[in-house]
């Protein structure tokens, strides 16, 4: 579990995960409408689990930086690269959409070998009475509560959002 936490500290750092806290990177999924496109809606539709969601995006989307904008699900699908609020993005829109209970955390990491903090974003599902996470398409589950979640994490600060932008918590270390 180390080794696959490093990995993922590596990929935030590689993958341009530096979000403004002055913009919420995933602020458009608030009014996200689904296009009206047969092969993206077919695609959602078979996603049906966030296990699922995960291994659609590890086999079909890469990630990378994004510094231009963030992309709504429906850019990601069709882009298929981007950083972490991109990934987050996607899976919690889908999520959503088969009526799993969705949560975004938006964290900062304190990184001390670079000057700047780095910010990131995860999903979480809530899976009957466990929750499960991804951060880009790594999967996690089992886990009793969120706090065993941010338990991987070097964070200072996060919020906790649900897929209509309300912050649920915010929790400072």
């Amino acid at each position: 579990m180390k080794k696959l936490i490093a990995i993922l500290i590596i990929s935030i750092i590689l993958s341009g995960c530096i979000l403004p806290e002055s913009i919420i990177p995933f602020s458009h999924l608030q009014d996200f409408d689904l296009p009206n496109d047969a092969k993206f809606i077919r695609t959602i539709k078979l996603l049906d689990t966030p296990k699922k969601i995960c291994l659609y995006m590890e086999e079909n989307f890469l990630a990378g930086e994004n510094p231009e904008k963030d992309y709504t699900p429906y850019e990601m699908y069709q882009i298929k690269q981007g950083n972490c609020a991109n990934f987050a993005c996607f899976a919690a829109f889908v999520a959503n959409y088969h009526g799993y209970d969705t949560y975004l955390i938006y964290m900062l990491i304190s990184t001390p070998w670079i000057e700047k903090d780095q910010a990131h974003l995860i999903t979480v599902y809530k899976i009957n009475k466990y929750y499960a996470y991804s951060d880009f398409a790594y999967y996690f589950d089992g886990l009793k509560n969120i706090d065993d979640i941010m338990d991987n994490y070097s964070w200072f600060r996060y919020n906790i959002y649900d897929c209509d932008m309300n912050i649920i918590e915010t929790v400072y270390f």
